[in-house]
């Protein structure tokens, strides 16, 4: 598909029959691989995040007219310019993701490269670090988070917290 997967939400919503291959490219950060018990071996790790996006492919399988196939094309532990995650601290004193600039940044990152990120419909960053969940809704969303049974339809970056474990995204 090329890094674009606006294209493949307006098809969904046009409500003909699809089957929609999307590429996801992972990066991480350091936190994330001293947290996660499969990163000492890559093959282990590889296959933990392949299973990992498998395991968000289901969140897709009662789509009435689209099936979903998400396909890892890129993992790369994150060594770029860009501060990700954006870490703030609270008037708690505790520090968290901060939500928004970690998205902000995710996309400038794409943008300056586009041609290295051409294999990626969905970029996807994860992170060891807690994330603010503050603003969870009563349905489980939060801003950012596309309702349930859909996909983004512009920037096509995301951010999760795993706790390399139990898949918790």
């Amino acid at each position: 598909m090329g890094g674009d997967a606006g294209r493949i939400a307006k098809s969904m919503l046009s409500k003909k029959k699809l089957t929609a291959w999307i590429g996801v490219c992972i990066i991480y950060d350091q936190e994330y691989t001293t947290i996660n018990p499969y990163s000492s071996t890559p093959e282990d790790f590889r296959a933990y995040l392949e299973v990992l996006v498998k395991a968000a492919e289901l969140r897709f399988r009662d789509l009435e007219n689209t099936k979903i196939i998400l396909t890892v094309t890129r993992i790369e532990e994150h060594k770029g310019n860009e501060t990700l995650p954006v870490i703030e601290v609270g008037s708690s004193g505790m520090s968290y993701v901060e939500s928004d600039k970690t998205i902000q940044e995710l996309t400038k990152m794409r943008e300056r490269r586009p041609s290295y990120y051409s294999l990626c419909d969905v970029l996807l960053f994860i992170t060891g670090h807690s994330v603010d969940t503050h603003l969870i809704n009563d349905d489980g969303t939060w801003p950012g988070l596309p309702l349930k049974g859909r996909i983004c339809e512009h920037e096509s970056v995301a951010f999760i917290h795993d706790n390399g474990k139990t898949h918790s995204t």
